[in-house]
């Protein structure tokens, strides 16, 4: 929920920037245009895409900066139209130019300095690579101050524990801690120790049933598994790409964490389904199904915020329901809002709580905006 704070406000931004520009003034004009430049510029692109949530605050502050700078020409208009004398128009721009001038500088500054440390963290070797575009859908470090899920966790780590092929759904709305639970099992030293490759697809943007196909196989070759896949392309079917993935993950404990699925078509579906050698006479379906080895003690993870998605993709038997957390067990939510509640005396902890609706994510979203 926190991503979907942040990209609203990042629209709201260039729209509202768009509309206004041609009355802005001239030396406000070029900042703003600067920081619209960092947000989206080619080589900016990937990191901005989807803004992380630590860049929800500064969005904030750059909106409202803007929207001050509309009600102040609106001001200025009226006092044209009212044949106030200009010298004191020319005066009053300058006081609000010099004053907002160093606080577009520090938000212009900030975001620049928030994508650059992003860059330059190295991922882990699970850690999640997002297709097709650089979206995380949760904060990226905070899963282990995730309170609630602890019976959900133990309950996954269970089912990872097992022998033979597992496949795990996880669903909830958003917000509820999925992809974090997810990723806190993952952080355990048991699956680290066990599943060796950990491959982590986010699918957040492909909204229709038709976008998925063999293209998240050639992402995962491609990505995780060093694959040049644009000289291979035109020379090999979709049949070769998913022979292939099953070639290279065959006798290994491999586990697939396909994240934020929104559909479910044949081509994803029935990830349990068996399937036989295939050969030139029995070529491999056109299925992801048949990418994955099922004798070598595998295992894919998916999350959705629909259960019947989940239901489709994994069976019925592994489904996990990541409820919003009850009224009793909201209260853990405190421990998330109180570090930051020292900094604001207009807002208490049972307030932030109660706003949370039992969310973790929602409480995470407040207390960042809050503790900046």
């Amino acid at each position: 929920m926190a991503l979907d704070v942040a990209r609203f406000q990042k629209e709201l931004f260039l729209n509202s920037f768009q509309d206004a520009e041609s009355n802005l003034p001239s030396n406000l004009k070029t900042l703003f245009q600067e920081i619209k430049s960092e947000i989206i510029d080619d080589k900016n692109k990937r990191f901005w895409s989807h803004p992380p949530s630590k860049s929800i605050s500064m969005l904030y502050d750059l909106n409202e900066a803007l929207a001050e700078c509309l009600v102040f020409g609106q001001q200025q208009n009226n006092l044209k139209k009212n044949l106030i004398i200009i010298s004191s128009f020319s005066l009053s721009q300058q006081n609000f130019v010099r004053k907002l001038k160093p606080r577009l500088s520090t938000i212009k500054d900030n975001l620049v300095t928030l994508r650059q440390k992003g860059e330059e963290q190295s991922p882990s070797s699970w850690a999640p690579v997002s297709f097709p575009t650089g979206r995380h859908t949760c904060f990226s470090d905070e899963e282990s101050k995730l309170v609630g899920l602890a019976n959900h966790e133990k309950g996954i780590l269970q089912i990872l524990s097992n022998k033979g092929f597992k496949a795990i759904g996880v669903h909830g709305m958003c917000g509820s801690g999925k992809t974090a639970l997810v990723r806190k099992v993952l952080s355990n030293p048991s699956v680290l120790n066990k599943y060796k490759p950990i491959i982590w697809v986010c699918l957040s943007e492909l909204f229709l049933k038709k976008e998925l196909d063999i293209k998240i196989v050639k992402y995962i070759l491609e990505e995780h598994l060093d694959y040049d896949v644009d000289r291979l392309t035109c020379k090999r079917s979709n049949a070769w790409f998913l022979e292939e993935l099953n070639r290279l993950l065959r006798s290994k404990r491999y586990l697939i964490m396909l994240d934020d699925v929104w559909h479910c078509n044949d081509w994803i579906g029935k990830l349990g389904y068996e399937f036989g050698e295939a050969s030139c006479d029995n070529p491999f379906e056109d299925r992801f199904t048949h990418a994955l080895p099922k004798d070598s003690g595998g295992a894919v993870i998916v999350t959705s915020r629909i259960r019947q998605v989940a239901k489709e993709i994994v069976g019925e038997e592994n489904l996990i329901h990541v409820k919003p957390l009850e009224e009793d067990d909201a209260k853990l939510l405190e421990v998330l809002v109180g570090e930051s509640m020292a900094k604001s005396d207009e807002i208490t902890v049972d307030e932030v709580v109660r706003h949370c609706h039992g969310l973790p994510f929602a409480a995470m979203a407040l207390r960042n905006v809050i503790g900046e």
